[in-house]
């Protein structure tokens, strides 16, 4: 049975359904939005540094929203390793799909690798 609303719309259980799906579906589409707004601007702060690397709140953030949102939610390896490099995040994962030669692997552990300037002027 469909009851008329105040404004005179009809608010069945199939309406009320199709209205959760495409609350849901936009929800979906707002935190993909949300997860590629924030990594471009990390993306972008690790691009424009010297070194190569994320200051030291940039990364406490980016790991905190890491370990919240990406690595709960997404199955993409891309994107985990993306997220892992600019943040040198999680060096142990081994991302069997992506890295396929053991030339990749060395490369991918190398990418982990981080010196500070200090350390690398005192060294000489």
């Amino acid at each position: 049975s469909i009851v008329k609303g105040e404004k005179g719309s009809a608010r069945g259980p199939r309406r009320r359904q199709r209205l959760r799906g495409a609350r849901q579906a936009a929800g979906a589409g707002h935190r993909r939005a949300q997860l590629t707004e924030c990594f471009a601007d990390y993306l972008r702060e690790y691009v424009a540094s010297e070194d190569r690397c994320l200051g030291e709140d940039s990364t406490a953030g980016l790991r905190a929203f890491y370990t919240r949102k990406v690595r709960r939610v997404s199955q993409d390896p891309f994107k985990l390793l993306c997220y892992n490099l600019v943040g040198r995040l999680e060096s142990a994962m081994t991302y069997p799909t992506i890295v396929a030669t053991q030339e990749d692997f060395v490369w991918l552990k190398l990418c982990f690798v981080h010196t500070s300037s200090a350390a690398a002027a005192a060294a000489g």
